[in-house]
């Protein structure tokens, strides 16, 4: 009787702790990035960008990746456990398909120099989760600010003289 108890117990206190644990992601559409919070899957701003040349006639010039609005509509929360979720088929690695980018807000628009050195790219952890799903997480905390995810297969025009990017833009309130 009591080897019973005992047993049924274990598999009762086994069964909660595997309860607790978060549910991989299972995002609906591919190569669509995915803010994943409590196990729930919230699509980003899916918007065009363009990169756009600045001339100067004294000094560098530069060129930078460009977004409509000064802000992203979809918001999230800074903290520590900031995750994405996207769905990529093939056998690319997605660390070199999908690049983080912050953007500094501007009037009508943000703007990503990407001619400085890459300063503007964030790094991200990526883990698999499930067939062709990866789990992105930046390396460190993100700070109050907007933000955008780029896929670099995704361009739209090539080979025209309008050529733009597909982006997945957020931003990050205190």
């Amino acid at each position: 009787m009591k080897k019973t108890l005992l047993l049924l117990i274990t598999v009762v206190a086994f069964a909660r702790g595997r309860a607790q644990t978060p549910a991989e992601p299972n995002p609906q559409f591919m190569n669509t990035v995915y803010y994943w919070a409590a196990d729930t899957l919230q699509a980003l701003e899916k918007t065009n960008g363009e990169l756009k040349n600045k001339f100067r006639i004294y000094g560098a010039g530069g060129a930078s990746y460009v977004l409509e609005g000064p802000r992203s509509l979809m918001r999230i929360k800074a903290g520590a456990n900031t995750r994405f979720a996207v769905k990529l088929s093939g056998m690319m690695d997605p660390s070199q398909l999908i690049k983080l980018y912050r953007f500094d807000s501007q009037k009508k628009n943000r703007e990503a120099p990407v001619s400085q050195g890459n300063k503007n790219v964030i790094d991200c952890n990526v883990q698999k989760s499930g067939a062709d799903v990866f789990v992105l997480i930046p390396a460190s905390s993100l700070p109050p600010g907007e933000y955008a995810f780029q896929n670099v297969m995704m361009m739209n025009g090539a080979g025209s003289t309008h050529m733009s990017y597909t982006f997945f833009a957020f931003g990050v309130d205190p």
